[in-house]
């Protein structure tokens, strides 16, 4: 995907936020409620707005990764809607090498905001693993509401738990796939022996190992260099992050959506800190947050149909970004090729009365296939125009 690293005239800029605020506050149809509680977060009427210091751990690259997109226009919303602020954002390791070293410095109050994959979490708190398991969410639709699972319920009570308060959640990818050379893998046996990098230590360990791939955990800020080395030879990453790496793996594979699993994204916040701000900026942090969150999955959604359109091919062959059909799906995640074996993995990994949850998941993840399926979700009809044009602003900006 060829994105132009040119900064925009600030009106147009001015006008496609404004569009953007209100798409934002419009939320999704009356059947695609994206917004999780907020724990009663209201602000006393006589209690005005005071500047905050955001330092913000992200766990990805910067912009055109979607989700940097997200953060650096909350990063504008914040620094404009809250007079005298100022949001710093950390991008892959350039302030904590981990996201579970982040998330136990938000416990400590010591970074105020943590936005990171579930999987990357599941250290910190395993109950986050358990949504990583391969072909669950399967529309775009169940992907934006995982919200309504008594997953996401229990993520948020063990997280508080811990000193964090889970705000909202994104996903960095509706078509996670694998970034590799040339030719695209068409069946297992094409990745046999590979070092192939995984960002979560359960389920996709599980799954390579079903391939006969050898599966190498990396924070992406440290994929690249291992790339060139010959350490890995190739990664499993979003759209966005294969934008980052895509002269070193050429072909980027998806097994449709949600097979390779979901890539969701917590935003987290240290609640020593929310609970230090008057109620009147508790809320409107709130506000901004979960605004980032809806942006993000539409920027996302904008992302990878940008990238399809751009440069999607159907020739194993050929670069490009290939999403492979269900007949070929189903020989990389078949049940007599994975069997129980994930299922197995991340119940050993979470607390005895996490465990039920395990089992639980695919019976929630259908419901929620059911009650968004394909084509209902207005995630799906965005109109990618603005956020296009917001994509290649950051882009200029972060560059």
């Amino acid at each position: 995907m060829a994105i132009k690293k040119l900064k925009r005239p600030k009106a147009v800029v001015a006008a496609v936020m404004a569009l953007m605020l209100i798409l934002a506050a419009c939320g999704g149809d009356e059947n695609d409620d994206t917004t999780p509680p907020t724990n009663g977060d209201t602000a006393e009427p006589d209690e005005e707005l005071e500047p905050v210091i955001i330092r913000w751990q992200v766990d990805h690259g910067p912009a055109p990764h979607p989700n940097a997109v997200a953060a650096e226009w909350f990063k504008d919303q914040v620094e404009e809607q809250i007079p005298g602020s100022e949001v710093r954002i950390f991008y892959a390791g350039s302030l904590y090498s981990s996201n579970p070293d982040a998330l136990e410095a938000a416990a400590l109050g010591n970074v105020e905001l943590v936005n990171g994959q579930y999987g990357k979490d599941a250290p910190f708190e395993p109950t986050a693993g358990i949504v990583n398991q391969p072909a669950a969410l399967t529309t775009p639709g169940a992907i934006a509401n995982l919200y309504d699972t008594e997953h996401f319920t229990l993520l948020r009570e063990r997280m508080a738990a811990l000193g964090v308060t889970t705000l909202a959640n994104a996903s960095t990818s509706f078509y996670l796939g694998y970034a590799g050379k040339c030719p695209h893998p068409s069946r297992p046996e094409d990745l046999r022996g590979l070092n192939i990098r995984s960002f979560d230590t359960v389920t996709q360990p599980t799954v390579l190992g079903k391939w006969g791939a050898n599966a190498i955990a990396l924070a992406f800020s440290e994929v690249p260099s291992a790339l060139e080395t010959g350490v890995l030879d190739g990664a499993l990453t979003s759209v966005g992050g294969w934008g980052g790496i895509r002269e070193q793996t050429p072909c980027y594979t998806a097994f449709g959506i949600g097979a390779l699993g979901q890539d969701p994204y917590a935003y987290h916040a240290s609640t020593i800190w929310l609970d230090s701000l008057n109620s009147t900026t508790r809320a409107k942090v709130i506000e901004l947050v979960q605004a980032a969150a809806r942006e993000s999955l539409q920027f996302t959604w904008c992302d990878d149909q940008r990238t399809i359109r751009e440069i999607g091919t159907d020739d194993v062959n050929q670069p490009g970004m290939l999403v492979h059909p269900p007949e070929v799906v189903e020989l990389f995640y078949g049940r007599d090729i994975l069997g129980n074996d994930v299922i197995d993995a991340v119940t050993a990994a979470v607390s005895d009365d996490a465990k039920p949850l395990v089992a639980t998941w695919f019976e929630e993840a259908q419901g929620l296939n059911a009650a968004y399926p394909l084509g209902t979700s207005d995630i799906e009809t965005t109109d990618c125009a603005p956020y296009d044009e917001m994509a290649d602003f950051y882009t200029g900006r972060t560059s």
